[in-house]
């Protein structure tokens, strides 16, 4: 697929365009192959921090609830906080303190994460400064809600190597 890519560039944008759409085609798989392996890390995380707490609080369905943390987590906001009322209602339905508990344990895993563990591994995997990564995210929810949210730091990462490609030619 890469070769027939890379042959359609060539006739397409000439040998010197097409040499640099190739270029940022690979650029642009670098940097997305590692936010989509930040974004799996960050999954584990919310899932086993999710895990351990219930474990703790004895929570029942501790692991299909950690579970659902983590395959939330790529959500940002709604699925924390959709996982976070599944853990209350499991919660409630053991005891009222346990609804608290569990309700506390997703506000602390969510500002945990939001505040040191997505800033640290963006910063690793894509090199984002975590003081950007906040900014974007924000930014992206601001103008187009969990979509924008979801799709921030692709595109940023996108056009970030679109011009770092164009600049190098020019």
């Amino acid at each position: 697929e890469r070769k027939s890519f890379w042959k359609y560039s060539l006739k397409f944008f000439g040998k010197k365009d097409g040499s640099m759409v190739m270029r940022i085609m690979k650029n642009l798989e670098k940097s997305l192959g590692a936010w989509v392996n930040a974004e799996l890390l960050l999954m584990l995380i919310v899932g086993l921090l999710s895990y351990v707490g219930y474990v703790i609080l004895g929570l029942d369905f501790a692991l299909p609830l950690g579970i659902l943390a983590g395959l939330l987590e790529v959500i940002p906001n709604i699925g924390p906080t959709v996982a976070t009322v599944m853990a209350m209602i499991v919660g409630f339905s053991m005891s009222p303190v346990l609804g608290l508990l569990s309700l506390f344990w997703g506000i602390t895993v969510q500002q945990i994460e939001n505040n040191l563990i997505v800033p640290k591994i963006m910063k690793k995997a894509v090199g984002l400064n975590p003081l950007v990564t906040v900014l974007l995210l924000a930014v992206g929810a601001k103008i187009a809600g969990i979509s924008g949210a979801v799709l921030t730091i692709p595109v940023y990462l996108a056009v970030e190597s679109i011009v770092k490609s164009w600049k190098k030619e020019n």
